[in-house]
């Protein structure tokens, strides 16, 4: 069976979408407030970046396997780069085996090159997908990101999700003495005073741009969160249902959470917290907002919850403290050589805390 490769056209859309449909048997895995096309294209056409980096196998006519990019602006190091992050690749069963995706890789990563994309990257928990990058030399980021979950009651999660029995065996006692000395604890913080409130809004306003401004000087990795990105990627409805938090005081903004409920399992909604984000050295503003957070998914009944953060971080401590414990698979952050760049190399020697990387800022939810 031959094949060939070409880039995307306007109109390849519909058999693009039902190829991911069929190949991962739904997509994507989430709810959606509007049809999985409209998100495709919000997707990969919509972004920030207006680059399209989407990548084909046609056979006899008919798509039988894709690639996606997805861009966005990275600040590495000092520099802001144009880079893109690997997404929603597809084989159609009849063709697996073939070198389809490889041929495919050919032909994006030469495109990626003449379109000023300086560094392209991909995130992954499976464990042939991170065996097959290792073979191929593929780079690891030096950070490891962690997933880390909050388990409000362990029998009911156990009988929804009965493959992590091995898990709880060794941590559910544990973490429950956690979750009670965490809500003691969080008795006790809401006697606290605070010079800021916490509001949740529809849109992010002018003022984003400058807390922006302001983080961004201390961070040496972190996908830019201007104003258009910011609204292009939590407030626009076709992404999803987020739940958009910030921290003000006196009309400036000092931090912000992003929550997401994925009811796409209606007998076992899970609550995400996709993005949390604060000006330098305001752990306080940190804290508050990822208390909010635990209480919204708690007066929403959400038993299970998932977080990022970057193992060593200041940030998964704080987690830990709140009754999360870390999980056992772990997302590979990795990076292919003919994207090595030079900005990467100072990244061992920053402090962890210098880098944000979260559920938002790469294919998952």
């Amino acid at each position: 069976m031959d094949y060939s490769v070409c880039r995307y056209k306007p109109g390849d859309e519909e058999d693009i979408v039902k190829l991911l449909n069929e190949v991962f048997r739904g997509w994507p895995k989430f709810d959606l407030q509007c049809s999985p096309l409209d998100h495709w294209r919000w997707k990969f056409i919509d972004n920030p970046p207006k680059v399209t980096v989407v990548f084909l196998a046609v056979s006899d006519g008919k798509i039988i396997g894709c690639s996606h990019g997805l861009p966005q602006r990275l600040k590495i190091g000092e520099q802001i780069l144009l880079s893109c992050q690997g997404a929603d690749a597809a084989t159609s069963s009849d063709f697996g085996g073939m070198g389809v995706h490889s041929k495919i890789k050919l032909h994006k990563v030469a495109f990626m090159k003449n379109a000023g994309i300086h560094f392209y990257f991909s995130v992954s928990a499976n464990p042939i997908l991170i065996d097959k990058n290792k073979r191929e030399k593929h780079h690891a980021l030096p950070f490891t990101l962690e997933k880390l979950l909050r388990i409000r009651d362990i029998d009911l999660h156990l009988k929804m999700v009965s493959s992590e029995k091995d898990l709880f065996k060794k941590y559910g006692f544990h973490t429950l003495k956690i979750i009670n000395r965490f809500k003691r604890a969080k008795r006790a913080s809401n006697k606290i005073h605070h010079d800021f409130k916490i509001a949740e809004i529809n849109i992010f306003d002018d003022r984003i741009d400058k807390f922006w401004s302001q983080v961004s000087t201390k961070y040496k990795f972190i996908v830019q969160r201007d104003r258009d990105y910011l609204n292009w990627r939590y407030c626009d409805p076709r992404g999803g249902n987020y739940i958009v938090k910030v921290a003000e005081a006196e009309s400036r903004i000092l931090g912000f959470i992003i929550l997401r409920i994925n009811r796409y399992d209606v007998k076992y909604p899970v609550g995400y917290i996709v993005d949390l984000l604060a000006l330098p050295d305001r752990l306080d503003v940190i804290s508050e907002l990822a208390i909010s957070a635990v209480d919204y998914f708690d007066n929403e009944n959400i038993n299970k919850i998932q977080v990022n953060a970057l193992k060593n971080s200041s940030t998964e401590s704080m987690f830990q403290r709140m009754g999360f414990i870390n999980d056992t698979m772990i997302p590979f952050i990795n990076y292919p050589p003919e994207f090595r760049n030079d900005a990467l190399d100072g990244l061992n020697k920053n402090d962890v805390n210098n880098i944000h990387f979260v559920y938002g800022d790469y294919d998952y939810i």
